[in-house]
């Protein structure tokens, strides 16, 4: 009896930090500064070439999406760089959001004066603009 209450503690405990984490989007990333190629970079990781895209993509529409950087993220915070093939950072931000039992709290912060970010979403969907000089 004893062995069943601490398994059905140590599941419940798991399942609870599960749900903890919270639930994320499906994030496509592009910019509308036209120029030389960049590349997004999130934690530090190079996650490929951020498309520039001449309007913005919508998250009702599938094929306004297809050209963007689709990027699936879990609810948290995340360092977001754009750096040209120098490496030179271009622009970043931190990133934060929590998504869980239709709560949502969607944040960044900068310290580049130069350049910005612009985000819409729709349930599981977000859209993020990266903006800047080159």
């Amino acid at each position: 009896m004893r062995s069943l209450l601490i398994a059905f503690a140590l599941v419940t405990g798991f399942a609870g930090c599960r749900m903890l984490q919270g639930e994320g989007f499906n994030t496509y990333f592009w910019t509308s500064s036209a120029g030389k190629e960049v590349y997004l970079f999130i934690d530090g990781e190079n996650k490929g070439v951020l498309p520039y895209l001449p309007g913005a993509p919508d998250c009702d529409n599938e094929e306004s999406k297809k050209n963007a950087l689709t990027i699936a993220l879990p609810a948290g915070s995340y360092d977001i760089a754009v750096k040209d093939a120098e490496q030179k950072t271009l622009y970043g931000e931190r990133l934060k959001f929590k998504r869980r039992r239709g709560s949502l709290s969607i944040g960044s912060s900068t310290s580049y004066k130069e350049g910005g970010s612009r985000r819409s979403f729709k349930d599981a969907c977000l859209i993020e603009e990266l903006y800047f000089n080159q």
